[in-house]
């Protein structure tokens, strides 16, 4: 019997460990993929603080950046209402931008 359990203890720990393996994968996959796009700014944009915030524009104002900047995205987050696009300033200071009308993304979403 307990050479049965201990079977049965190993199974059940392979399984959570593969299944832990496949979504570590997957969700490293996904940031791969984010991280191809680029982020053009074509009319004053606003970029919000990187804080880890679940919001839209909830954010507190980090800058506001002027057409023609090019930023690279870091992470692509779909929420309830909107996209936003974590993604890394010229200077170095990280943030998050909604999807909208003032922005284009290379490749396109």
């Amino acid at each position: 019997m307990r050479e049965m359990a201990r079977k049965v203890l190993r199974f059940v720990v392979c399984l959570v460990f593969t299944g832990t393996g496949l979504l570590a994968i997957a969700w490293g996959w996904d940031v791969h993929n984010d991280r191809k796009h680029v982020v053009l700014v074509n009319s004053q944009t606003t970029i919000f603080t990187d804080d880890g915030g679940q919001g839209c524009e909830d954010g507190e104002q980090l800058t506001t950046l002027n057409p023609g900047v090019r930023l690279k995205v870091r992470r692509i987050m779909y929420q309830k209402d909107c996209a936003t696009l974590y993604v890394t300033l010229p200077d170095g200071r990280k943030g998050y931008i909604v999807l909208g009308p003032g922005i284009s993304v290379s490749p396109p979403l």
